[in-house]
């Protein structure tokens, strides 16, 4: 299982590849599937793994994976800039090196701290543009402020992926906001769950 964020914290090109050890929640360790990793890690000129250390955007994907799949080997991939050509390319070289049983998951959040109606409106406008399936039109969005992702370069990846893969059921499962939980439509962060996949 690949796992694609943005760093929060720190810049740098390209990516930074966690590739030994493992990750650890109160459910347990997900171990690192090194050999995976180090191939991945390779293909990226991968810096060292220090931005992770201080990154939540993988670690809270964890628990919902591990209760989903159990404490399966991971590849945690984190990237430091802005979507560009490059990321486009480690999508499809991801897509050559991984097989059909291979999960890959992106972690973003959508829009942050705006009230709940315009939140709704430019969320939705994000997701609806993942669902056209077009990694340029994304990118330049998420430039120009049109489009709002804290995570995009990793969805930009990931898209890339899926479309080398043939990935043709490309879905939205599920979308909200924090107000759901907080009940405060003033200020809220947006969360949005999509699939992209070649067999349903």
């Amino acid at each position: 299982m690949v796992l694609l964020g943005r760093s929060h914290h720190a810049h740098f090109e390209r990516a930074s590849v966690y590739t030994e050890g493992g990750f650890e929640t109160p459910l347990g360790v997900m171990p690192i599937d090194e050999p995976i990793a180090k191939a991945v890690s390779a293909e990226c000129a991968s810096p060292p793994s220090e931005p992770h250390r201080m990154e939540h955007a993988l670690e809270v994907l964890l628990p919902f994976l591990q209760v989903s799949f159990g404490n399966v080997p991971i590849v945690p991939v984190l990237f430091g800039s802005d979507p560009a050509v490059w990321h486009v390319r480690i999508g499809e070289t991801l897509a050559s090196m991984l097989g059909d049983s291979d999960l890959v998951v992106a972690s973003t959040d959508l829009s942050h701290f705006l009230d709940e109606d315009r939140a709704n409106r430019l969320d939705q406008a994000s997701l609806s543009e993942v669902l056209r399936k077009s990694c340029a039109s994304l990118s330049e969005g998420l430039a120009s402020g049109q489009f709002l992702m804290c995570g995009g370069t990793a969805v930009v990846v990931a898209m890339a992926y899926a479309l080398a893969r043939d990935a043709r059921e490309w879905r939205l499962l599920d979308y909200r906001t924090s107000a759901a939980v907080s009940g405060d439509y003033s200020r809220v962060v947006g969360y949005g769950a999509i699939s992209m996949e070649w067999e349903i």
